[in-house]
This record gives C-alpha cells, sequence and structure tokens, in this order.
C-alpha cells in the first residue's frame, strides 16, 4: 500500500498468471507492461526489476508474517522467477465465533523486517507552478531505485506528507517498522536549481545527516542531476561504513521491531568492518553461524561469512583454520545462490586477485560494479584487487568514484594513489597480493 510500483508489479503477475499467461511475465513485460517504462527497455542493461523483485518478496514476507498470517491463500514470487506461486494457507487457523473470542488488548505487534529500514518522503516542490515540479518526484524515485540496490537495507515509499502537518516520527516508526526517514526539498530560480535532503532518527526526530546540491540547468540536465545526486545520497547514507550503519547498533535496536537473525547478524558484520577488531570479526562470526543454523541456504550470510574468511586470511588473524578453501567452497554456494548479489560477486573479485587470476579478477570487478555503482567499501575493495593485478587505470577509476560517493572514507582509500605514485610493476603487484594492504597501517 505504501508502495505503488510494489503493487503495479504484484497485480500484474497474479492476473496475468491467473489468466493462463504465466509465459507472458518475464522481465521486460513487467517493465513495459506493468511499470511503464520505454519499449526499448533492456532488462540485461537494467536491473530494476530484479531489484524491485528483491523488494517485492521482501514485503510479502513481512506481510505473511504479520497481518497476513491467517490469509487462507499465500503468494510467493520464488527466486530466480517472477511467476507467483498460490499456496493454501494451511497454517491458518479457523475463525472462531465471536462468543468465542476474548476482548481485544490493545498492543504493537512486533515487526520482523529482514533488513533495517529507511521511509523515503516524497520530496516537495517549493516553486508554485514550476515547470520543474515533476523533477522532486523523479528524483525520489530515482534515489529509492539507488537505495534499493542496498541488500543490506530495506526501503519503505515514498510515503506522502500534508504539507500543514509535521512528519508523524512515530507513526514512521512504530507503524511502518522504519529506523530512519529521508525528505527533501526542491526549489529553483531562473537556471538555477537547489536541492536540500536530510535523514531523521524515526525514533527521535533527530538530524543524522543533511546536504544541499546545487546545479545550473544550463550546463547540466535535469536526468543526469538526478543520476548525480541518487548516487552520492544512497552511497553516503546506506554503504555499510555509511550514516546509517555508523548510527545503528545491534544492541540498541529500538525493542518493538524484532530483530531478528539475519538483520543481527548484518549488524555485526557491519560493525567488524568498520572496527576491524578481532573480537568484532568473531561477534559477526558467531551471529553469522546463529542465522545460518536457521537458513543454511541464505546467499547474504553464506557471502558475509565468505568475506570474513578472506579478511582472516589477509589479516593473518587466525581466527578460523582454513580460511581460503573455506573460503573459495562458500563465494561459488553464494553465487550459484544469488549471482545478483554484490557481495557475493565481491567475494569472486578478492579471491581472483588474491590467486594472482588477473582476467577473471577484472571482469569480475566490473561486473560488481555494475550491480550497484554506489557502494563506496565495495568500490574501493574492487580498486585494490585489481590494482594488486596491475590494472591500475581500473582501479583509480573505482577509488575516486568511492571517495566521491563517501565523505567519510577511511585513510586506506589512499592505497591506489600510493601504487600510482610508486609506479610499482605489474609484476611486483600480483607477487604482493592482497598482503599489500598490511603495509596501509605503516603508512
Amino acid at each position: 500500500m505504501a508502495a505503488e510500483r510494489l503493487s503495479l508489479f504484484l497485480r500484474y503477475v497474479v492476473e496475468q498468471s491467473l489468466n493462463g499467461q504465466s509465459d507472458h511475465i518475464k522481465q521486460y513485460t513487467i517493465a513495459v507492461d506493468a511499470l511503464g517504462y520505454a519499449e526499448h527497455f533492456n532488462p540485461k542493461t537494467d536491473s530494476i526489476i530484479r531489484i524491485q523483485a528483491r523488494r517485492l518478496r521482501r514485503a510479502l514476507d513481512q506481510y505473511y508474517s504479520g497481518k497476513g498470517f491467517k490469509d487462507p491463500i499465500k503468494i510467493e514470487i520464488p527466486k530466480g522467477s517472477y511467476v507467483p506461486v498460490f499456496i493454501d494457507n494451511q497454517e491458518s487457523p479457523e475463525v472462531p465465533d465471536s462468543s468465542e473470542c476474548p476482548s481485544p488488548v490493545p498492543a504493537q505487534t512486533p515487526l520482523d523486517l529482514s533488513a533495517p529500514a529507511m521511509a523515503v518522503i516524497m520530496f516537495e516542490n517549493l516553486n508554485d507552478n514550476d515547470q520543474n515540479s515533476f523533477f522532486s518526484k523523479g528524483l525520489t524515485a530515482e534515489i529509492i531505485v539507488s537505495l534499493s540496490r542496498f541488500s543490506d537495507l530495506s526501503v519503505l515509499g515514498p510515503l506522502t506528507q500534508t504539507e500543514a502537518k509535521p512528519i508523524d516520527y512515530y507513526k514512521i516508526s512504530h507503524e511502518y517498522g522504519a529506523r530512519f526517514v529521508l525528505q527533501g526539498w526542491v526549489r529553483s530560480s531562473g537556471s538555477k536549481i537547489r536541492m536540500t535532503i536530510d535523514m531523521s532518527d524515526a525514533l527521535t526526530g533527530k538530524k543524522l545527516w543533511n546536504k544541499t546540491f546545487e546545479y545550473d540547468l544550463e550546463k547540466t540536465s535535469l536526468f543526469e542531476i538526478e543520476d548525480i545526486v541518487a548516487g552520492q545520497v544512497s552511497g553516503t547514507i546506506a554503504d555499510g561504513a555509511g550514516i546509517v550503519f555508523r548510527n545503528l547498533q545491534a544492541e540498541t535496536y529500538p525493542e518493538h521491531l524484532k530483530v531478528n537473525a539475519i538483520t543481527l547478524a548484518v549488524l555485526k558484520y557491519n560493525n567488524a568492518q568498520m572496527t576491524l577488531a578481532p573480537r568484532d570479526w568473531e561477534s559477526a562470526i558467531l551471529a553469522i553461524n546463529d542465522a545460518l543454523a536457521a537458513r543454511p541456504g541464505n546467499a547474504l550470510l553464506l557471502a558475509l561469512l565468505a568475506n570474513i574468511y578472506y579478511a582472516d586470511a589477509r589479516d593473518e588473524m587466525n581466527l578460523l583454520p582454513d580460511s581460503l578453501s573455506k573460503m573459495e567452497d562458500l563465494v561459488h554456494k553464494a553465487v550459484s545462490l544469488d549471482p545478483n548479489l554484490q557481495i557475493a560477486r565481491y567475494n569472486m573479485v578478492v579471491l581472483n586477485s588474491f590467486f594472482g587470476r588477473r582476467q577473471k579478477c577484472i571482469a569480475e570487478a566490473k561486473r560488481t560494479s555494475a550491480l550497484n555503482p554506489n557502494y563506496s567499501r565495495i568500490l574501493a575493495g574492487s580498486a585494490v584487487a585489481v590494482t594488486c593485478v596491475g590494472e591500475y587505470e581500473l582501479g583509480k577509476e573505482f577509488i575516486e568514484r568511492a571517495k566521491w560517493l563517501n565523505p567519510h572514507y577511511p585513510s586506506w582509500f589512499h592505497f591506489i594513489e600510493c601504487t600510482h605514485k610508486l609506479k610499482l610493476s605489474g609484476n611486483k603487484l600480483q607477487n604482493c597480493n592482497l598482503k599489500i594492504l598490511n603495509l596501509v597501517d605503516i603508512l
């Protein structure tokens, strides 16, 4: 109800299936017939339908674990397909006679979210009768798409806001289950257009981040502005080292939101990535293994664990035995389960770099960056990986974008510039592999 595109997506695939036209349900037909994309839409170069499908699966899981648990029919969209499956919900209990029902007791039902949630409010246009009034809606849509590419974050919206009323943070937090709120304002004067965007804590209303962007429409088109702003906003706040995860800790998660095992594992993993402390890596390993006990086939959990094995081998922490061999098994398993999961593909990048497989490393790095070009930490990690196999220019391209996306980048992002200045040969870098990262601490 709060996401029009997901409603259109679900309605289309269900109606097509009920009409006996399941074979017509493809990425292209969903994009063009259901969501209104142009006829030249190319699913090979645009992953929006895959992204929306993941969001729809999350929304359905959340619905059937909450308000819809009594529904007699359950709708599922299996992974790897867009054709819905209709299931007789045998777990749905019989509805008792009203005389058997006890008096209702008001209570807040815990929300079980698959990831920390961000509610996006439709951006407001501050100019009356402005010919660019459509831009605020377009920018909101682009930011939602960019945020949806981050598997660690659930995105809700766009939510509408009555101009005369302040944002109801309590409702957004307790009814929608959002932990953060993103809103923005657009205004223009002549050829100049300015956007002010801020992010708040949904529990307290406290402002956590804000930024103003300004462009000249005579020099930059509206579509270019949408791409630039959406990329930088999503990269700054939703990156594993961005605003969201720097303000979010598993121990302080709101009591009215039920943190499931997967969410807890993600939070512990992101914390370890920021601190790089052995004790935090150990805490992340325990949380991931606990989650895997219940969900042994979860691609995200397998990919996160594989990345920890890689960190253990790279930094020689000796937290886990046989890190490299176990990492390789987990990497291939995670990729086979979800070929478009960015962290899973990123593990392929660093694995091939570690063993000096130059061409495979470069190919995987390009594919990985295309899945989400706004994830600075993965871009920077890929930059190090390809530089270590001698691909300097691609490494420089990745690191420059990573630094542009996230102004809070750590000091090791400077590693790529150092390699260029030192003019290390490709052979030396191949021999160094990724152990050269140990030099960063000394620098």
